[in-house]
């Protein structure tokens, strides 16, 4: 299958807090791209809803991000340790620091 992709992704992992007007969760990211994040995490939001999430960085800074739920993904339980769940989310206020930081990676 082709690559869909736009963006090239970086895979790392970084604490991040996603919220919803629901609740506060936890996360860690899965790749990373300009305009999108996979996040992993045990509580994923439905697809379309928007999200503030803040990225910790390893200098202790944190920046927030806001996008929308592009898509999510529960693997089986039986796979959970082969693949992610998780949820991509599409950046929508992409602070010039989140730029900078990712072409650090």
């Amino acid at each position: 299958m082709a690559e869909k992709r736009r963006q090239s992704r970086k895979k790392r992992r970084f604490l991040i807090q996603v919220e919803t007007p629901d609740a506060v969760s936890i996360g860690f990211t899965y790749d990373m791209s300009v305009d999108s994040i996979f996040i992993r995490s045990v509580r994923i939001p439905q697809p379309g809803s928007t999200v503030t999430a803040r990225l910790s960085l390893p200098d202790g800074k944190r920046l927030a991000l806001r996008g929308f739920v592009q898509r999510a993904y529960r693997a089986p339980s039986a796979m959970s340790h082969l693949l992610p769940s998780g949820f991509g989310l599409r950046l929508t206020e992409v602070p010039a620091d989140y730029s900078r930081f990712l072409a650090t990676l």
